[in-house]
């Protein structure tokens, strides 16, 4: 979706609710007498903050308490499902940009950085339990779907809770566990409750950024930065270092990272120096993901059909 398209959507929905008022209104006696109820106390609040000489405070608390008898009888006869009860879908609040308009800009901003991602898709409702099964998972004394639960679980108080304090995480497990879904899932919490996150789709996309072009704000400055596919790229001195770099410099800041893999502690052993690998087990939490490659289960399920 473009920047102007993005734009225009919102200014669409606000211009429909409006003219959708004003329609209720025309049509609705009771809402119609409580706009010229409205109009006439303001304008009569208006005309004696004017005549300073005569304040008379009884009549000024009079005419308040009607406007609001009357804007609180409006607001139930109105009925419109706003996204946002604060601004009334508008975008502001009191001449200022609300906060649900920043946050909106913020999610496209996420969007266009991380390929457009329909970051809509994933949140914490859609994650389906049934593609982990019931079985037994050995030397966990529980079944792959109870786990997965834990996990579940864990990353949702994660994004709720989330704060300048909150550890750095690194998922870890097979293809198709859930583990992008549940890493956006916690960003689009996050972006919602108004902090910044970048993500990377792959560590490999960090590398092919030119040095000369570098984001730092995009590393650096955001609250939690997401790098999905870690020991994917291929390795040189170059690459393992550029990304240590990355990653020891957020810890050091004290900054929220989340580092997505599918290879193994013992695997990303064999990959990186020992003191990438030193860094992330000493301040990172590893959660581990579990079950059967999602993706081949839904395209056999498909072929079934």
């Amino acid at each position: 979706m473009s920047d102007n398209k993005f734009f225009e959507d919102i200014y669409k929905k606000r211009d429909n609710n409006f003219l959708y008022k004003m329609k209720l209104i025309e049509e609705n006696k009771e809402l119609k007498n409580c706009c010229k109820e409205i109009s006439k106390n303001a304008l009569e609040l208006a005309k004696m903050n004017l005549q300073k000489n005569n304040l008379k405070s009884s009549k000024i608390e009079k005419l308040k308490s009607d406007m609001k008898k009357y804007t609180e009888k409006y607001d139930s006869l109105i009925n419109i499902n706003y996204d946002c009860d604060k601004c009334k879908d508008t975008g502001f609040v009191d001449g200022k940009i609300c906060n649900c308009f920043r946050n909106m800009i913020k999610s496209r901003e996420f969007e266009s950085r991380s390929g457009d991602l329909p970051l809509s898709f994933y949140v914490f409702e859609n994650f389906d339990f049934h593609f982990y099964p019931s079985d037994p998972l050995e030397g966990f004394g529980c079944s792959v779907r109870s786990s997965m639960k834990k996990v579940f679980k864990f990353c949702y108080d994660y994004s709720h809770n989330f704060n300048s304090e909150s550890e750095s995480l690194m998922f870890f497990g097979g293809n198709g566990l859930g583990k992008t879904h549940l890493s956006l899932s916690i960003a689009n919490v996050l972006i919602k409750n108004g902090f910044d996150v970048s993500y990377v789709s792959s560590a490999k996309e960090v590398i092919e950024s030119d040095i000369r072009n570098f984001d730092k704000k995009r590393f650096f400055d955001c609250d939690l930065l997401i790098i999905d596919d870690l020991g994917s790229e291929v390795l040189t001195s170059f690459v393992v270092s550029f990304l240590y770099d990355i990653v020891n410099t957020r810890v050091m800041m004290q900054l929220a990272t989340l580092l997505v893999t599918n290879l193994s502690v013992k695997e990303l052993e064999k990959m990186y120096k020992p003191r990438m690998v030193s860094r992330i087990m000493g301040d990172f939490r590893r959660i581990q993901f579990f079950g059967h490659d999602i993706r081949q289960q839904k395209l056999e399920l498909r072929n079934k059909r």
